[in-house]
């Protein structure tokens, strides 16, 4: 074939050619010359695939390419803090690849902003009745634990369905204390201490066997889970546990979406107590032994007080120095709650096959 043929074949050719999106982004992060690799031919055929993906994701609504979208996503958010003796992919954090990054979540973003307009327009003007507002909107949403999905795990769920719960889970809990350690830098005062406080509960108060991820560790051994699938497995998790994770280290990557994040992590403080609940009693149902248990245990008594923290000492002060985050924030709330709603209606389908 000639080389002007080559150079005329239209984006979807060329992609087939040199293989899939992800083979060429991983080349990228694993390249030992990536800007000789990244030539301005190589870098705009990528972008240009990059927001195909996206139109197919979030304006055409194929699953397919949800899954992709987030696996890819997900892949480069934890590249780019992964330790650099843990895997081939070096330039996790190359300018490119916060351009891709950028590049996708601006994607979802739009889709969720029109989402969430109504709800953003009813936001209260009057500080005195956020905090009574914002509880009661978390609480009553359909994500909580009316959703029928915590029911069927307190009262039907099998082993092997928990089991599979709790592995899809992984993307997001295992990045939990890290996403809060993001959080912290050039944050002072109450905030920061609230934030400390969370950290330090997190990290078992200094005791290494009570740290929240060793324990979680426990009940991963006990479910034959590996360690490292949540990174070395992405194509196993629904698209829709990877965006909930995507949707926090967005927030914890990228300081102008910060005050996103902190509505993030109020919806779940909030929401995780009941939540758990459920799910401890699905496990004590199916025998799982108190041991394996701790992890979750733990999340049914700590957050409540961190909800209250969070609340308190993070956003009601936040917004009274600075009202223009209101809507930020609450966006942040709004995409955390829609976000976890679509992963129990995945569940709730995806469950009976286990």
């Amino acid at each position: 074939m000639s080389a002007v043929l080559t150079e005329e074949k239209p984006a979807k050719q060329r992609a087939r050619a040199t293989g899939s999106l992800m083979a060429r982004v991983h080349a990228l992060l694993c390249s030992a010359q990536i800007d000789k690799d990244l030539s301005p031919e190589v870098e705009a055929g990528l972008i240009e695939d990059i927001d195909a993906l996206a139109v197919r994701a979030y304006t055409d609504h194929d699953e397919a390419a949800k899954k992709e979208f987030h696996a890819l996503l997900y892949t480069l958010n934890t590249k780019a803090i992964q330790l650099p003796w843990n895997g081939e992919e070096k330039n996790g954090d190359h300018y490119f690849f916060q351009r891709v990054r950028n590049r996708l979540e601006a994607a979802v973003e739009r889709h969720d902003m029109q989402l969430h307009a109504q709800a953003l327009a009813a936001m209260p003007t009057d500080m005195d009745q956020f905090g009574a507002w914002i509880v009661e909107l978390i609480q009553s949403h359909p994500s909580n634990v009316s959703h029928p999905f915590f029911a069927f795990l307190r009262d039907k769920a099998t082993f092997s369905q928990m089991r599979e719960f709790f592995h899809q889970e992984a993307p997001m809990d295992l990045h939990f204390v890290d996403v809060l350690l993001l959080m912290m830098p050039a944050m002072h005062g109450p905030m920061k201490m609230e934030l400390a406080a969370n950290f330090w509960d997190e990290m078992g108060n200094g005791t290494p066997e009570k740290v929240h991820r060793a324990k979680r560790q426990v009940q991963m051994r006990y479910l034959d889970h590996a360690e490292n699938d949540h990174l070395d497995n992405i194509d196993y998790y629904c698209w829709e546990e990877l965006a909930l994770a995507n949707l926090y280290l967005q927030g914890a990557m990228n300081r102008s979406k910060l005050p996103q994040l902190i509505g993030n992590m109020l919806a779940t403080e909030t929401m995780v107590p009941g939540r758990v609940e459920c799910q401890v009693a699905g496990w004590q149902r199916n025998g799982l032994p108190a041991d394996a248990l701790e992890y979750l245990q733990d999340h049914t008594s700590i957050d409540i007080e961190h909800a209250a923290g969070w609340l308190n000492n993070m956003v009601v002060p936040l917004l009274r120095a600075h009202p223009d985050l209101q809507a930020p924030l609450v966006f942040g709330t709004l995409r955390r709650l829609r976000a976890a709603q679509d992963v129990c209606d995945r569940m709730m389908q995806r469950l009976p096959a286990y």
